[in-house]
C-alpha cells in the first residue's frame, strides 16, 4: 500500500506545461527529497516503540525495513512522492482513522490467534500450531475453543480459535501529512523560489 503526496496546495499550484526546466527539475528533487523525509518519520514515529493508536510495535521488522520512499513520477500534470509500504498486511495497519478490517477464516476453518507463550519476547510467532505436536484442544462453552499444552496439574494456551478478528488501522496517513505540511510546503516553496532566482539571475 501507499499514498501519495502532490503538488496542488493552492498557494503552490503550478501548470507543469509552463514549467520551466529549472523549476520542473527543483520540484521533482524537492519531491524526492520530502518522499525521504516523510518514510524516515513514519518509522520514527509509527512503526517502533510499543503498540498505540498511532504506532505499531515491532515484531518481525518486515514492515519497517520495506517501507521506502516512493518513486518520483509524473502523472497527468501532478508530481506524485510519498511513502510505500512494501509488505501485503500494511494495508491493514495504515489506514484512515477508523478504519477497521475484518479477517476472516475459510470455511470450516478456524484461525489461530497466538497467545503469549506462542510469541517470542518481541512478539513475533514462535512457529505456527502445526508444528506443535503436543497441542491438545480445549472446547468453551459459549467461548472460541483453545490450543494448549496440558501438563500433570497445568494447562497452558498457546492458540485461541476464532471464526473471525478485527483489526483497526493505527498507522494514519493524515496524521503523518498534517504533522509535516508545513514542512511540506514551505520546502516547496524555498525550492521553486529559489530555482526562479537562479533563472533570473542567468538571464534567460
Amino acid at each position: 500500500m501507499n499514498f501519495t503526496i502532490t503538488l496542488e496546495d493552492k498557494k503552490l499550484k503550478i501548470n507543469l506545461k509552463k514549467m520551466t526546466k529549472t523549476i520542473f527539475n527543483a520540484v521533482i528533487k524537492e519531491m524526492k527529497n520530502q518522499s525521504v523525509k516523510l518514510t524516515n518519520y513514519t518509522k520514527i514515529h509509527h512503526l517502533r516503540g510499543g503498540t498505540t493508536d498511532s504506532k505499531l510495535r515491532v515484531r518481525s521488522g518486515q514492515l519497517l525495513r520495506t517501507t521506502r520512499a516512493k518513486k518520483t513520477e509524473k502523472q497527468s500534470g501532478i508530481i506524485k512522492g510519498g511513502v510505500v509500504f512494501g509488505v501485503k498486511y500494511a494495508s491493514i495497519h495504515v489506514g484512515r482513522k477508523g478504519q477497521v478490517t475484518t479477517i476472516k477464516a475459510k470455511p470450516g476453518k478456524a484461525l489461530s490467534i497466538p497467545l503469549p507463550p506462542a510469541l517470542t519476547p518481541a512478539g513475533v510467532l514462535r512457529k505456527p500450531p502445526r508444528e506443535y505436536n503436543d497441542l491438545q484442544m480445549i472446547k468453551r462453552e459459549g467461548r472460541p475453543p483453545l490450543l494448549a499444552k496440558i501438563f500433570k496439574n497445568k494447562v497452558v494456551p498457546y492458540f485461541v480459535l476464532k471464526k473471525s478478528v478485527k483489526v483497526k488501522s493505527r498507522v494514519h496517513p493524515e496524521d503523518i501529512l498534517n504533522a509535516n505540511k508545513n514542512s511540506i510546503i514551505s520546502g516547496f516553496r524555498k525550492a521553486i523560489t529559489e530555482a526562479i532566482e537562479r533563472k533570473l539571475a542567468s538571464g534567460q
